[in-house]
């Protein structure tokens, strides 16, 4: 019987991770929670909802505790859990939860024999980190993925994928399915609990657990419009102006809310139209990375350069 024992934060990915994995899955997985705090209780619910659909044959045990700071609750709480299960395997998510909650979980685990395993989910790295004698490290690489809906999912949004609905999106989608993506979806939409849109994406792609999202523009100078008087074409010019501002705020959002330091986020030009030095300048430190002028078939296989997964094979 393998046991997991972890604590249930705000970071939806590392706590998934651990249970989706093959080297890690467990039987029976022990969560430690604060159900006080924040949006913990629907955070926690969406995992279970998540791992139930996907691995229905492992057993969630609730433990919560009073607060954050509760070193003394924890340690119980995993001392007691080691002894009543002695002869089973154990193991420690040590990615997750605040220094007072960690620190009693891996002392126990120090002390532990070889049934007594920890370890850390390194998303960066797309591999664990299972702490050995001696301060090393024996690393295990991440052999799964998540779906782009379970993805948003995790974070508590609803998804609503389609098809591509135009010359544009199509050229996108057929690139980025010619990379190793473990999941890729078309015209994403971020629906709101009344059933609004709350924000589009013209593709969507996972692979190592991390989110990809791209918006993807083909815009021609306003001047090229036949038959638009002056002020027709300037409006058309500052409506393109706001359309590309638009683009550079919801991706700089949507990484801040789904992707985090990990999350990449691609607006994806072509056209005549004249995109200022300032706004990629703003787009580049708000973590965006502009692609220009190339074609979405070049963009892909230029794959290493921009970031993103290898051809398929």
């Amino acid at each position: 019987m393998r046991r997991l024992l972890t604590i249930i934060t705000g970071q939806p990915l590392v706590n998934y991770i651990a249970l989706a994995e093959p080297s890690t899955r467990p039987n029976v997985v022990h969560c430690i929670f604060t159900p006080n705090t924040g949006a913990m209780k629907e955070r926690y619910a969406a995992l279970k909802q998540v791992i139930g659909t996907n691995f229905s044959d492992i057993e969630f045990i609730d433990h919560p505790v009073s607060g954050s700071h509760k070193s003394r609750e924890v340690w119980e709480i995993g001392s007691n859990l080691l002894k009543q299960f002695s002869d089973d395997d154990w193991l420690l998510n040590r990615t997750v939860g605040t220094e007072q909650m960690r620190a009693p979980l891996a002392e126990l685990f120090r002390v532990s024999g070889a049934n007594r395993r920890s370890f850390f989910v390194e998303t960066e790295r797309s591999n664990f980190a299972f702490s050995e004698d001696n301060w090393e490290y024996r690393m295990i690489p991440f052999q799964s993925g998540i779906t782009v809906e379970d993805y948003f999912a995790l974070h508590l949004v609803k998804l609503k994928s389609g098809v591509a609905t135009n010359s544009t999106e199509q050229s996108l989608i057929r690139a980025m399915r010619s990379l190793s993506f473990f999941d890729i979806q078309a015209s994403c939409k971020w629906m709101s609990d009344e059933g609004n849109i709350h924000a589009e994406y013209d593709c969507a792609g996972t692979t190592d657990y991390r989110l990809y999202l791209w918006e993807r523009k083909r815009l021609q100078k306003s001047d090229h419009k036949v038959g638009l008087t002056s002020e027709q074409k300037g409006w058309d010019t500052e409506r393109k102006k706001y359309d590309i501002q638009h683009d550079i705020e919801k991706l700089a959002y949507s990484r801040a809310v789904f992707g985090g330091p990990f999350g990449r986020v691609y607006w994806v030009f072509t056209g005549q139209f004249p995109v200022s030095d300032a706004l990629l300048k703003k787009a580049s430190e708000l973590g965006i990375r502009v692609v220009k002028g190339i074609s979405d078939s070049e963009l892909a296989s230029r794959w290493k350069e921009f970031g993103l997964p290898q051809p398929r094979l």
